[in-house]
């Protein structure tokens, strides 16, 4: 079903005479593969109606008591396939919390990065794991682009993502703190408050995903010590 919508030349020649739906979760419009269909049906000629829902980037800051306006930018935590294995997600997770905002991490649904099997949630321990690695990967082989030797006197955002990962990495991954959010938006939803270490032995659920807080204060501080129960 994927590759049918990344190259929806099928799906455009049937909507030209005859109704097509296509369902998905939370909100359609948070996936870019949607935003490019909805331009190939406007260059087209092709009517179409978005009918919008609840994402999970919604539903975590209500869920949890903190703020909206709080969340930098979300990361998505691929599985590791082979040697394969980017460190851009921690790279973006550092710089966001050394700038004091909370993070929102999505975990994969593709062990095996083709796109074309059934999901396969990433699990709590597996998440946490590859967080691991990745770190593991830049304290062993620091890429030129967080190399400060290497940064031009004016390339300020360089130099603060260089830093935001050289003080957060100091502190061990496993005693990060975090929130872990279960089966958002059904009757299963878990949430529970830890560290790595404590949220990596968590067991059950089916979807998960992890939100990284920077600095709580008062209200949201109250709000995770009081309605979210310890891993």
């Amino acid at each position: 079903m994927r590759g049918d919508i990344e190259n929806p030349l099928r799906i455009l020649e049937l909507a030209k005479d005859e109704l097509v739906s296509l369902l998905v979760v939370g909100d359609p419009l948070q996936a870019t593969t949607h935003v490019d269909l909805l331009l190939h049906c406007h260059d087209e000629g092709i009517p179409y109606e978005v009918v919008h829902a609840a994402s999970v980037t919604t539903l975590v800051s209500g869920g949890i008591g903190l703020q909206n306006y709080r969340f930098g930018r979300q990361v998505t935590l691929p599985f590791p396939v082979g040697d394969y294995l980017p460190t851009s997600p921690l790279e973006m997770l550092c710089e966001a919390l050394f700038l004091g905002n909370h993070v929102l991490v999505l975990f994969d649904l593709d062990p095996t990065g083709s796109g074309d099997v059934n999901p396969v949630p990433m699990t709590p321990e597996q998440a946490v794991l590859t967080l691991e690695l990745m770190a593991q990967k830049l304290r062993q082989d620091l890429p030129p682009h967080l190399d400060e030797g290497e940064m031009a006197a004016d390339d300020v955002r360089g130099r603060l993502k260089a830093r935001a990962v050289q003080e957060l990495l100091s502190v061990p991954l496993r005693q990060w703190f975090g929130i872990l959010c279960s089966d958002l938006g059904t009757i299963e939803k878990r949430l529970r408050r830890g560290s790595l270490a404590d949220i990596s032995r968590l067991q059950g659920g089916e979807i998960h995903c992890l939100v990284i807080p920077g600095e709580l204060q008062g209200l949201e501080a109250e709000a995770v010590d009081k309605l979210i129960p310890p891993a």
